[in-house]
């Protein structure tokens, strides 16, 4: 073993360090060279020496085991650099870091300045400021190019040996992908002789809330289709790794042509909305953990035709203190697939005589192909245009379909509708007007109709020659009206409109005899259950063009005509009917051809010409509502050949056409009238429209509930007002304002302050210039209690009331009281029960005055810890009624109110007693507001107002709540139940009011009992929730249930067990059980058992078929059939007795046999 040790002679400071080595050093080899740091301290310098000595017990020449060297020490500064940083940091937030510089050496620093220090920062930091106690010089400098931020600073006074000095700096982490940062801190100083400590660097990890978000078609919809809902499915994922604190916002602004149909619910946890700028928000107020994804956002989306090819949308998520808005929107293009549609360029319409038709026709997909049918045919292939001969007479319907290239068939077929008719006659004609006396018309399921007198009326004229003619406008009918079974539906009210299409002709020979009439008509169909239209009469729903060609007689002496049809055509209804069609065409059995009319008509002469008033046009479009635009365009339609004028207001009438437009109207209401004149020269029945042009925004909406000052609670409800019909939108915190209705709650929202706004849209859709707000904080910290003051008595001294006695109940305080004592009363917290005193007016009599007082802002006091003095700050105002016997002098819509004033009180605090009295010998009352009219000076007079000694007592009895708890669910369903209506009853705090909701959908304002019907089968979940004054809204309580419709209860029976005996002596009793088992839920009846032997004649006594019949098997039970065989002797060798047992099985339609045998001993 080799010792290396310090050679003797020592000296006084001197320190030893042995080192030993255990393995043998072989003859003519070097050890590995052993290194020695060493620190000097700072009061040494000059020369030093260093000696070294080995040794071995075995090594006899000790003269070469010592050697020795000199060190010479210089005096010098060695600065260090250390750094202290936080072990993450978060995205947003301002960090601090310290950097410490320590001087080493043996000598101070040197050089002006003493230090220089360099903070580099990577691009994920920016630097804030810096701050030293010790005298530090510091200059920020920002990113610039490629050149990171620093921090430049120098220390200007020198260090002494194993000084310390220290520098803060305070960054701010941006915005950034990153999940760790660092910083490098550099110094330098004159002299420094070792600069390996002279850096130091740091690493953080970068923390925050970071919300990704993706979306994905459901399977089955990854391409669109105009006109059809696709589901796309949004992911919220907090990528981050701090817990989000606030709501989760997903906003989809649609582009225009794109509609949202919301089926709910859109996703557990999530509430939407669609905003006034067709933007789609949700909300999910649950907070989302590091690397947790929000339950799936259900947002479906229906493009239209205007989209195609495609259409691209994005989906963006947001939250408070989101620190990464670069993944926070995902963004889909979706291909808009759709079926083509067709234009019919050129075609005939309305009536021809011509025989020919060409119809024309192009779709809006290049590449689509057609097919065509005419009236009742079947489609088939065909292209533009389409060329018809020998059209036959009556009405005519050439439908067009396009199928494009991926064989998605035209939605709506486009229709080319005609009537051929025969030329009108000329020459001399008499008026002539045709009246129905009597017929029937036998339609389909309606069954034979019978037609009234005067049903019917042809006005027209005929000619010399014997021809006949009807004008279009001549046609008169009144309409069918029929109630029919329609299976599956119950009894459905159809309404039959016959119109004409055109003239018809016919003839009505001199002296009678053979008379004929060919009527080009259609028929407009409506249809109702119950009162509910399945078909309104603004539905483009009818029969295609038919014409009534029919024959008959003519009796010119009895001034009669008997005209009708064994087989008249009726195809089926039009596109107008839409998703009824198929119904309508089912509920009247069409098409069908044998359709019989038959009609009686009296006949009048009416002069030389026919002249028929002509009915009002129809209005198909332009605004009936409020509008917020200054400009209106209306169309309508008439009788053929008709001309129109139009009236605005009480203008003239002058001549126009369809669309009539006005513009820069004048604000308000406003009548849009137009008639028709006929070809025969009558004028109709004016059609009418009234409308409002508003462009007025409305004012502000009144919030009337809700929070105020500083709150404990996180969850509050906010009640508003506005003009009737208005709707609203409202906004949180700065947020967009989204659609919303009071009252409007928040849900778990954090500490800090609340600014609540609103504004209101007036029905013409002018939204409010200004919001209504409400201001608040939450404070979950403070301890405040809920406090509820009720009037035990008082009393107020009222002018010429005199002495107005309060009774207990008159007036109820709903507000809070804090820890320090500080009272808070919001304005929807002060509940007052008017006061009615009848007193005796000069000159007038006994006048009954009711003065309702209302707080016109929140009020503030004072209940100091253990009681004392007391105060209450309210500022009011009183409304006046006034009537003399039956005679109202004021009324209570009249705006007659005392003008406002403060309720200044003060008094006792009686804590242990639970009560507080309050007072005010001089309360001011002014004079009454100018809403009283003429009336002012009266109400003044009686009231002796102004005065300021009205004198006010007022006596609570106070009770404090804890924390609002959710209301209590006292009656309702649970567990399983057949019903789907359901009923709850609840009950809540005496001053709450409740909000419920049914399966996650929306919260809307309820009572006790909140009923529900029609509900489907499946599980449900019931919520309410309970809200005070101040806006508290409390948890909700919940019922949950299943609707299990009843089934069916049949009975099932198994196979039969037959048990018989394997042997039996000859002679003997076999006894053979049949064992039938109901498995069913249903009791069994009448279950025939029986039992077939085999041989019988030979081996057994009795009949070969025997049966037996249970009466009853209950459900779940065994029922047992036994026969008993009495078998005959036998002598010669063993026999076999087959048998078999037939028995119902199932629900008893089906049967099933076993076979068996005994075996018969000699």
């Amino acid at each position: 073993m080799a010792r290396v040790k310090r050679p003797i002679p020592r000296q006084q400071g001197d320190k030893d360090l042995t080192c030993t080595r255990t393995a043998p050093i072989a003859p003519g080899t070097t050890t590995p060279q052993i290194t020695v740091s060493f620190d000097v301290p700072a009061n040494v310098a000059g020369t030093r020496n260093t000696s070294a000595f080995v040794n071995n017990p075995s090594d006899p020449y000790l003269g070469n085991n010592s050697a020795s060297a000199p060190i010479t020490i210089i005096a010098s500064a060695d600065i260090a650099v250390s750094v202290d940083q936080p072990s993450a940091m978060r995205i947003g937030d301002t960090s601090s870091i310290t950097y410490s510089v320590r001087n080493i050496g043996t000598a101070p620093t040197t050089g002006s300045p003493s230090v220089k220090l360099v903070v580099f920062m990577p691009a994920s930091l920016e630097p804030v400021s810096t701050n030293s106690h010790d005298g530090w010089e510091c200059s920020a400098v920002p990113r610039s190019g490629n050149q990171n931020a620093r921090f430049d600073c120098v220390f200007p006074s020198e260090m002494g040996p194993g000084d310390v000095t220290s520098l803060n700096a305070r960054v701010r982490v941006l915005q950034t992908n990153d999940t760790q940062t660092d910083t490098l801190v550099g110094a330098e100083s004159a002299g420094d002789v070792n600069q390996l400590n002279n850096t130091a660097s740091a690493f953080s990890s970068i923390t925050g809330i970071d919300l990704k978000a993706t979306v994905a078609p459901v399977s089955g919809q990854e391409d669109t289709e105009a006109g059809v809902t696709s589901r796309r499915v949004v992911t919220v994922t907090n990528v981050g790794t701090a817990v989000t604190t606030g709501p989760v916002r997903v906003e989809v602004p649609l582009p225009a042509g794109v509609s949202w149909t919301p089926a709910p619910p859109v996703g557990t946890g999530w509430e939407c909305v669609q905003l006034l700028a067709q933007t789609i928000s949700c909300v999910q107020s649950n907070s989302l953990a590091p690397g947790a994804s929000a339950p799936a956002l259900n947002i479906d989306i229906q493009p239209s035709r205007t989209n195609a090819p495609s259409v691209t949308i994005p989906y963006t998520v947001s939250t408070t203190n989101d620190e990464n808005a670069e993944n926070n929107t995902a963004t889909r293009t979706d291909t808009v697939l759709y079926k083509p549609e067709t234009t019919i360029l050129s075609a005939p319409s309305g009536t021809t005589t011509s025989r020919t038709a060409r119809i024309e026709f192009e779709a809006d997909d290049h590449a689509a192909t057609f097919e065509c049918k005419l009236d009742t045919g079947s489609f088939s292939t065909c292209a533009s245009p389409v060329e018809l001969n020998e059209v036959p007479l009556g009405g005519h319907t050439l439908s067009i379909r396009a199928i494009n290239e991926r064989g998605m068939v035209e939605e709506t077929v486009a229709e080319a509708n005609w009537t051929v008719i025969t030329e009108a006659p000329v020459g001399e004609s008499t008026g002539l007007q045709a009246t129905l006396t009597g017929g029937t018309l036998s339609l389909a399921a309606l069954g034979e109709v019978e037609l009234p007198a005067s049903q019917l009326k042809l006005r027209g004229s005929r000619f010399q020659s014997g021809a006949w003619s009807i004008p279009q406008s001549g046609f008169g009918f009144e309409p069918i009206v029929q109630v029919i079974d329609a299976p599956g539906i119950g009894e459905v009210s159809v309404k039959i409109s016959i119109s004409s299409t055109g003239p018809g002709v016919g003839s009505l020979p001199s002296g009678g005899g053979a008379a004929s009439l060919n009527l080009p008509v259609q028929a407009k169909l409506e249809a109702s259950v119950g009162g509910a239209p399945l078909i309104g009469p603004e539905a483009d729903c009818a029969l295609r063009p038919i014409t009534f060609d029919l024959s008959g007689t003519y009796d010119e002496a009895g001034k009669t005509v008997s005209l009708g049809s064994p087989g008249i055509t009726f195809p089926q209804v039009s596109a107008g009917c839409g998703s009824l069609g198929a119904t309508v065409n089912s509920l009247l059995e069409l098409p069908r051809s044998d359709i019989a009319m038959n009609l009686v008509f009296a006949l009048e002469q009416i002069g030389n010409n026919a002249v028929v008033k002509p009915a009002a046009p129809a209005i198909t479009s332009g605004p009936s509502a409020p509008v917020s635009t200054k400009a209106a365009s209306f169309a309508f339609s008439g009788d053929l050949g008709s001309t129109f004028e139009c009236q605005l207001d009480d203008g003239d009438w002058a001549a126009c056409s369809s669309p009539k437009a006005y513009s820069s109207l004048a604000e308000g209401a406003h009548t849009f009238r137009v008639r028709q004149t006929s070809d025969s020269g009558q004028t109709s029945d004016p059609a009418t429209r009234s409308w409002t042009a508003d462009t007025t925004a409305p004012d502000a909406p009144t919030i009337t509930a809700g929070p105020s000052g500083t709150v404990g609670f996180s969850s509050t409800s906010i009640s508003f007002t506005g003009e009737s019909g208005a709707s609203f939108a409202c906004s949180l915190d700065g947020g967009p304002f989204e659609v919303c209705v009071s009252p409007k709650a928040y849900q778990s929202l954090a500490d800090g302050d609340r600014t609540f706004r609103v504004r209101q849209i007036d029905a013409a859709g002018n939204t409010s210039a200004t919001s209504a707000s409400r201001s608040w904080t939450i404070n979950s910290d403070s301890t405040q209690s809920r406090l509820e003051a009720t009037l035990t008595g008082g009393s107020l001294s009222l002018a010429a009331l005199g002495e107005v006695e309060l009774p207990a109940d008159q007036l109820k305080l709903i507000g809070q009281r804090a820890a320090n004592g500080t009272w808070s009363v919001p304005q929807s917290g002060v509940i007052f029960e008017p006061i009615e005193q009848t007193i005796d007016a000069p000159g007038i009599g006994s006048v009954t005055v009711k003065i309702s007082i209302s707080a016109t802002a929140d009020g503030a006091g004072s209940l100091p810890t253990g009681g004392g003095a007391a105060t209450l700050n309210l500022p009011v105002q009183a409304k006046l009624e006034a009537s003399l016997g039956d005679v109202t002098l004021i009324g209570p819509d009249v705006d007659c109110a005392l003008r406002p004033v403060t309720f200044d009180l003060t008094g006792t605090y009686d804590q242990a007693g639970k009560t507080v009295s309050l007072t005010s010998p001089a309360v001011s009352f002014p004079k009454v507001s100018a809403g009283c009219g003429a009336l002012g000076g009266t109400v003044n007079s009686l009231l002796e107002l102004p005065r300021d000694d009205i004198a006010i007592t007022l006596n609570f009895a106070l009770e404090e709540f804890g924390a609002l708890v959710a209301p209590e669910i006292t009656s309702g369903p649970s567990g399983e139940t057949a019903e789907t209506a359901a009923s709850f009853a609840f009950t809540g705090e005496s001053s709450a009011t409740f909000e419920c909701r049914i399966d996650g959908g929306a919260w809307e304002a309820c009572t006790s009992p909140k009923d529900y019907s029609n509900l489907t089968a499946g599980a449900h979940t019931f919520e309410v929730r309970q809200i005070v004054s101040g806006g508290e809204v409390s948890d909700p309580a919940s019922r949950t249930w299943t609707v299990t419709p009843e089934v069916s209860k049949t009975s099932n029976l198994a196979k039969p067990v037959v048990k018989a005996p394997k042997k039996v002596k000859s002679g003997k009793l076999a006894l053979i059980r049949v064992s039938v088992k109901n498995t069913g839920q249903a009791a069994a009846s009448n279950v025939k058992v029986c039992l077939t032997l085999k041989q019988a004649k030979k081996l057994a006594n009795g009949k070969a078929k025997r049966c037996k019949t249970i009466k009853t098997i209950a459900a779940g039970k065994t029922s047992v059939a036994r026969f008993l065989v009495k078998t005959k002797k036998i002598t010669t060798k063993t026999k076999r007795l087959s048998y078999a047992v037939t028995a119902p099985i199932g629900d008893g339609t089906s049967k099933h046999t076993k076979t068996g045998h005994v075996t018969l001993l000699k």
